[in-house]
């Protein structure tokens, strides 16, 4: 007897450390990180909602609304702050790993219930932030997952009770995110027909499905009713049920990372880890602190992330057929397969990391389920040592990982936002950049006065409080593309916007840029505004409207054809496409200061009658600047390989070092050009430095002359073809 005592003492003091655990881990996450783009876009939606906008009707969206009602009704109640969205975000969390625990109590015991608690901790760090920020995938997961273990108590105890609450929450999972929530009443159902089918039950297949399928129109017809009410249930449709495959399947496919990454990681490296690297592998300076080899080897880590879940979904399959030959169907086994293999669907056609991890709970779950069916499979003590020993060693690293991962976001995500809406703590040097912006929207703005943020900053709109300036909260090419951008032009214009903030560079995971997908838009930042200033040297740009706007003129982009590397990779010469204009950068040869140095670009170009050139001269600010140093710019025309050069501009650039976060707007020139029209031209982009320049040290690309959008502008622009 005192020894079932003691182990009942031990398996009690085990529970309660792993519970203290999972509620330090998600207290302690759920404070940490902010995201400007998707979770800015939720929080901004919400707070309208609450306000009185309809979601579908007067704002864009095409994720179900389940998660902003629920945000919309805490900004009713509470003052809105991104902490006190978070904090709704633990008790899902806390939910989830609740739930999760149940079930493998359930169906493996109570160990297997805590080494499920003890595996999603670890991946919670790996998803950080995904599982504990405001979002809507967490929720429509959890309920997936609540759905799932009343299907389990209904298959015990036979009550209608559990079925007609499983429908619940399998709406509700609908309700906060469509294709989670599908995909999981699919498995769901296919659950209910395993356990009428191991029973011989067939004949309750109408009753349990009307009970089913009854709680689930419960928690689906409200929302119906909702947004009938408000006259939105036609632009909710089109905007859940066809925007989806005409829109978010095209644009936004990444493919699922494949075996052969292992051997020789291409998609995740460089900068691929944007794509398909968890987040504190970026946040934590890994790449700055641990030796290639080890950044190979963690990339790695993250592949079989990728192949975990179809090893477990093999072996769940092998022992459920093995079952059923036998004629005892493991009908618990087979149900957590059934929704964790078709919730998995989710992460189809966008495999990024954040969306494979938002479908990962229920490949933790059924791992540790497997792992328990395996170690029954033969008594012998071999072959369960062997079974728990793969487990521990492919869980091993990711373990030690995460650990290290952890303590150093603890320690580096420290630095509250002074916003009154923040509350939550980021690195000290995000939250710098942040706070500057948000003061400057609000010096440069009315309270009431709309802020153009493109194309995913609507979190500085929220922290600043001032108002999107149209439907669009959002600007990526699922959102807008439809249109190149004319409609959140043309609102943006009817409320007035006056100041605009963009991201540097496109988004690093769409195929294609602002100016592709949208070009009204960039036509109107380029016409209508003028760079004010830049933000942490190339983070973000702010953007004032001119006191007169530019023509609306043909556009012949004059980087082209240059004889300079491409595309982010490094030299003395090197061309880069960001959100709405390229950028000849002319770096500094590394290991040469004080010493003259100088740099040419030969560009080729047809000049068109009528055409003018503009161009605007700028640089990478420096931390010092000393006192003999001198920026030259200048630009000269070559007709023939052999022809005289003519200058077409020479112009010194005034060197300051940086102060604060904010760095001056490069001076534009405008270059008449008209007595070489109908000439084939070789422009020469020449940059003349002389004395010595201070970077910071993480400024890993150096100083550097930026020659940026430079264009020739000729003709006129018909309504027609500006799409408007």
């Amino acid at each position: 007897m005192k020894e079932y005592e003691r182990a009942m003492l031990l398996r009690r003091g085990v529970e309660v450390l792993v519970a203290a655990g999972v509620f330090i881990l998600g207290l302690t996450l759920c404070r940490r990180a902010i995201i400007l783009s998707d979770e800015g876009y939720l929080l901004m939606q919400a707070l309208d909602m609450a306000q009185g906008k309809v979601l579908y009707r007067d704002m864009d969206s095409f994720v179900a609304p389940g998660a902003w009602f629920v945000l919309a009704a805490l900004f009713r109640m509470v003052e809105p702050t991104v902490i006190a969205t978070r904090m709704v975000a633990l008790v899902a969390y806390l939910g989830m790993v609740w739930t999760c625990f149940r079930i493998a109590d359930r169906l493996a015991g109570r160990w297997s219930a805590c080494a499920t608690a003890v595996a999603l901790g670890v991946c919670t760090v790996w998803a950080f932030p995904a599982w504990t920020f405001s979002f809507y995938s967490p929720y429509s997961v959890l309920c997936a997952l609540v759905a799932l273990e009343r299907i389990l108590a209904w298959q015990v105890s036979d009550r209608s009770r559990d079925l007609v609450w499983a429908g619940v929450f399998l709406g509700f999972a609908i309700v906060c995110k469509q294709n989670y929530g599908v995909f999981a009443a699919v498995g769901c159902a296919a659950a209910v027909l395993a356990s009428l089918g191991a029973r011989g039950t067939f004949g309750r297949v109408l009753p349990s499905a009307l009970r089913l399928g009854g709680g689930v129109i419960a928690a689906v017809v409200p929302v119906v009713g909702y947004f009938l009410y408000h006259g939105a249930a036609g632009h909710a449709f089109d905007a859940l049920v066809m925007h989806p495959f005409r829109g978010f399947l095209v644009a936004h496919r990444i493919p699922y990372l494949g075996l052969s990454e292992l051997i020789d990681p291409q998609l995740i490296a460089g900068a691929g880890r944007f794509t398909y690297g968890a987040y504190p592998m970026l946040k934590t300076g890994l790449h700055l602190r641990w030796a290639a080899g080890s950044i190979q080897f963690v990339e790695q880590l993250h592949v079989v992330l990728y192949w975990v879940p179809v090893l477990v979904f093999a072996l769940a399959s092998v022992l459920v057929a093995r079952s059923l030959s036998r004629r005892s169907l493991d009908v618990g086994l087979a149900s957590v397969l059934a929704v964790a293999g078709l919730v998995f669907l989710g992460v189809f056609p966008r495999a990024d990391f954040n969306h494979l991890m938002n479908v990962y709970q229920p490949v933790v779950l059924l791992g540790v389920i497997v792992t328990q069916r395996v170690t029954r499979l033969s008594e012998g003590r071999v072959w369960r040592a062997c079974s728990i020993g793969f487990a521990c060693i492919l869980f091993a690293p990711y373990a030690l990982l995460a650990t290290s991962w952890y303590v150093s976001l603890l320690t580096g995500l420290q630095q509250p936002l002074a916003a009154p809406r923040g509350g939550v703590l980021i690195d000290p040097w995000e939250a710098g950049m942040i706070d500057f912006e948000v003061e400057t929207m609000r010096a440069r703005t009315r309270p009431d006065e709309p802020v153009l943020t493109v194309p995913g900053l609507a979190m500085l709109n929220f922290l600043a409080e001032r108002p999107m300036p149209s439907r669009y909260y959002n600007l990526y090419e699922v959102h807008i593309a439809h249109d190149r951008g004319t409609s959140a032009v043309a609102e943006s214009e009817r409320r007035g916007s006056r100041l605009a903030v963009v991201d540097y560079n496109n988004f690093f995971s769409d195929p294609v840029g602002l100016s592709e997908y949208a070009p009204v838009l960039a036509g109107h930042l380029r016409r209508d505004f003028s760079p004010l200033l830049s933000v942490a040297v190339d983070k973000h740009l702010f953007l004032e409207r001119r006191a007169t706007s530019l023509p609306n003129r043909k556009l012949v982009s004059g980087l082209e054809d240059c004889d300079a590397l491409t595309d982010a990779e490094f030299g003395d010469r090197v061309i880069r496409h960001h959100l709405f204009f390229d950028a000849l950068y002319h770096f500094l040869e590394n290991g040469a200061e004080g010493e003259r140095q100088v740099s040419e670009t030969e560009c080729r170009i047809h000049i068109p009658a009528g055409a003018q050139l503009r161009v605007r001269v700028g640089y990478r600010q420096p931390l010092g600047v000393g006192d003999d140093a001198r920026l030259l710019a200048e630009m000269w025309a070559r007709i023939g390989e052999d022809g005289e050069g003519e200058r077409l501009l020479e112009a010194e650039v005034p060197l300051a070092a940086q102060v604060g976060w904010g760095s001056p707007a490069p001076a534009e020139y405008e270059v008449d050009v008209a007595h070489l029209a109908g000439r084939d031209v070789t422009l020469i982009l020449r940059t003349v430095f002389d004395g010595e320049i201070e970077m910071n040290a993480l400024e890993l690309w150096g100083f550097a002359m930026v020659w940026q959008d430079l264009q020739i502008e000729h003709g006129r622009v018909s309504a027609r073809e500006d799409g408007a």
